[in-house]
């Protein structure tokens, strides 16, 4: 178990700088197998030898970002709270939802909330009226110290700019917040 948990924080050390390494790796593999081929005569042994340690090296990366992504998929949890009220005013520069809700009031950029509205029949569990829920994802609390940093990363990045910071982007396009607002009638 000890020998497992320290490759899970290797995996979690290395992986922050996966793509570094993979630049660095075929470079490596890639510079001596072109000498091979320009220069000398004996190319066919050495080269084949280079160009499957760069394949390992790759593969060695998938596995790793693979793994990365499946622990992410895992250690997400959504949690959602009743809106009793919201108003949209301007916080530190920016629009914000202020949403007054059962655990307190949260304060959500306008940008990065989705808006989902619906309509449902009304029954004896729901009575005619208007329902706000907030959801929202985040990380479960059995998630290691190690590797909450890379994975909060992972929740909060987003498409371009997740990739100019050099994040590993989840595989899973995941929702980080919603605001659902069912009409009962």
């Amino acid at each position: 178990m000890d020998l497992y948990l320290l490759f899970d924080k290797l995996i979690y050390l290395f992986v922050t700088y996966w793509l570094t390494l993979t630049l660095v790796g075929s470079l490596a593999c890639i510079m001596p197998a072109l000498y091979i081929i320009c220069f000398t005569d004996k190319s066919v042994v050495k080269t084949t030898k280079y160009l499957v340690s760069l394949m390992l090296l790759l593969v060695a990366a998938a596995l790793l970002c693979i793994k990365v992504n499946s622990d992410f998929v895992n250690s997400i949890k959504t949690v959602s709270y009743r809106v009793e009220d919201y108003r949209i005013k301007n916080y530190k520069g920016k629009a914000c939802y202020f949403l007054k809700t059962n655990a307190g009031t949260k304060v959500v950029a306008k940008d990065s909330i989705k808006l989902e509205e619906s309509d449902k029949k009304a029954d004896k569990k729901y009575p005619v009226g208007t329902i706000i829920t907030y959801k929202q994802s985040v990380l479960k609390n059995n998630v290691p110290k190690y590797r909450q940093k890379l994975l909060q990363s992972m929740l909060e990045a987003s498409g371009k700019e997740a990739k100019d910071k050099g994040i590993q982007t989840p595989s899973k396009d995941i929702t980080k917040n919603k605001l659902i607002r069912t009409n009962y009638r």
